[in-house]
């Protein structure tokens, strides 16, 4: 770390301090004063006078070139040095000579000329010793350590450091006025120096030694350099205090502004501070204001301290914003595959739905076939039970009728044979002639099997009917003709032709009976019918 410029931890403050190294401060007189200086010095004659001239010419080089450096146009600075430089060596003033060389050093070190710089301060360094300026040699020591340190070269520059510490050891640096600003920037560099080289107790060892040559006496902005280093230092050892630093550089941040400061060295420091911290957005907006700042004053000094930091906080935020744009992309692939998968989950539901439903009208189909072939079956079983049942009745009541029949027969036979011995022909023929009973009987049997397969017919026969012309049986076992004949319809004689010789009726006789209850009845020929079909056996009256 230079002296002059404290690229990584100084102040444009610490530079001013270090540069006027035993010169006195002269009066600027600006250009105008070299000008005038010049020809005095052309118009005088006499030799001390000239000599007096041209010490007076080349102190005010030296002293316009110092200003010009603070103002950052370092070109103009590095000429008016070399004049000044040249004028000393020709009044033989060695330590002035030093000094400008000193000068010419960090100049050049500003430019990022590091071979020129290094050959003026080596210069520097023999001259002092040659001429036993034991008051600057330890500025020479600490200035080319510096340029060392800048190259990373930092076993180089500790061992240039360790002699400028030596050297301000010496009792003729003791009594200089900058004495403790220079030991302070020289064990500040020592620490910068075995921190790089990842020796951290060597570096706080220096760090400590630096911090007792802070007093009232040292400018504010040694504060906040020195205490950075060491929250940096005491960070990577474990034991970081970064509040206090960040407090105590915003405060001299505000107080910049406040004196109305057109450079604000303090935003730089809290940048690297916010980068030490991993806060990148905010180190990004404070080196962003102190590099407007620079470049609105046209500060190649600010913009030149900018090489170190700047670079290092904008990779991190590129890098950030990087990561950030890849997971972004990441996330927006992820989501697109998510929309592609739910697309085609949502494709693969609407044709699995589309399937379903078809499959669902097959099975509504199917189950439609199952009813109506379990109706069928019901059906079939209803019609086979009920014929069954029909079977049982018909058969008994046809071997009752059998039995009867033969007794019958019996019967006859035995009043024909009586009524043979005892001649009555008359009697025999009228037997014949009048079959009464055995017609009664008839009826009273296939009554007796209407009855017994469906014993309430008679009550659902007249609900087909109108009130008013239901029929009213005179026995409850003996029905009338029209009733007979709409039974044996029920039970599948539905042909006039059957009907009338199962009765023993007409056709004609069977046709008016139809006819007569299909008047009385306020339902349709077919309702009537479909209806009269619905009347089953096992239902009780």
């Amino acid at each position: 770390m230079c002296l002059c410029r404290m690229r990584r931890w100084g102040t444009e403050s610490l530079l001013r301090k270090c540069c006027d190294c035993t010169t006195k401060t002269f009066t600027t007189s600006g250009t105008y004063g070299i000008l005038q200086s010049v020809l005095l010095a052309l118009r005088t004659e006499d030799g001390m006078e000239q000599q007096e001239h041209i010490q007076k010419l080349a102190d005010e080089y030296y002293e316009e070139g110092r200003a010009r450096f603070f103002d950052h146009k370092l070109e103009e600075a590095a000429m008016l040095v070399q004049n000044a430089l040249h004028l000393y060596k020709k009044c033989d003033d060695m330590l002035k000579y030093a000094t400008a060389l000193n000068m010419l050093g960090v100049i050049y070190g500003a430019t990022g000329n590091e071979t020129m710089a290094v050959d003026y301060l080596v210069e520097g360094l023999e001259c002092a010793i040659d001429y036993q300026l034991n008051n600057i040699t330890t500025l020479f020591y600490n200035n080319i350590g510096s340029r060392y340190q800048e190259l990373g070269e930092h076993e180089k520059a500790i061992d240039y450091f360790l002699k400028s510490a030596r050297e301000l050891q010496n009792p003729t640096c003791i009594k200089e006025e900058r004495h403790r600003s220079w030991a302070l920037i020289t064990y500040l560099n020592l620490a910068v120096s075995y921190y790089e080289l990842n020796l951290y107790e060597l570096s706080y060892k220096y760090l400590e030694q630096a911090e007792r040559q802070l007093d009232e006496e040292v400018e504010e902005m040694y504060y906040y350099t020195v205490l950075i280093f060491k929250c940096r230092l005491l960070w990577q050892m474990g034991k970081g205090d970064y509040v206090e630093a960040a407090k105590y550089m915003t405060e001299s941040a505000i107080q910049e502004i406040k004196r109305g400061s057109k450079e604000y060295p303090a935003m730089r420091k809290i940048a690297e501070l916010m980068y030490i911290l991993g806060d990148i957005d905010n180190a990004y907006k404070f080196i962003n204001v102190y590099t407007r700042n620079s470049f609105d004053y046209n500060s190649k000094y600010r913009l030149f301290e900018l090489t170190k930091s700047y670079p290092q906080i904008e990779k991190i935020l590129y890098q950030s914003i990087q990561k950030q744009q890849r997971q972004k992309s990441i996330f927006i692939t992820l989501l697109l595959i998510i929309a592609l998968l739910l697309g085609v989950a949502i494709l693969f539901v609407f044709k699995q739905k589309r399937k379903l439903a078809f499959q669902n009208t097959v099975i509504e189909k199917q189950n439609q076939v199952l009813t109506d072939k379990t109706k069928c079956i019901e059906d079939t079983n209803q019609a086979l039970l009920e014929a069954h049942h029909i079977k049982d009745i018909v058969l008994g009541q046809l071997i009752a009728g059998n039995a009867n029949s033969i007794i019958y027969a019996e019967k006859i036979r035995k009043d024909i044979c009586r009524k043979l011995k005892i001649k009555d022909y008359e009697g025999i023929k009228a037997a014949f002639e009048k079959p009464v009973d055995a017609d009664r009987a008839f009826f009273s049997n296939i009554d007796n099997v209407i009855l017994s397969i469906f014993p309430n017919f008679i009550d659902r026969f007249n609900s087909l009917l109108k009130e008013e012309c239901r029929i009213v049986l005179k026995s409850k076992d003996s029905l009338v003709p029209e009733v007979r004949i709409f039974a044996l319809i029920r039970l599948g004689i539905s042909k006039n032709d059957d009907i009338a010789k199962c009765l023993n009726y007409s056709v004609s006789t069977v046709k008016c009976y139809k006819s007569k209850i299909m008047n009385a009845s306020s339902l349709t020929n077919d309702e009537f019918y479909a209806r009269l079909m619905q009347i089953t056996f096992n239902e009780v009256s």
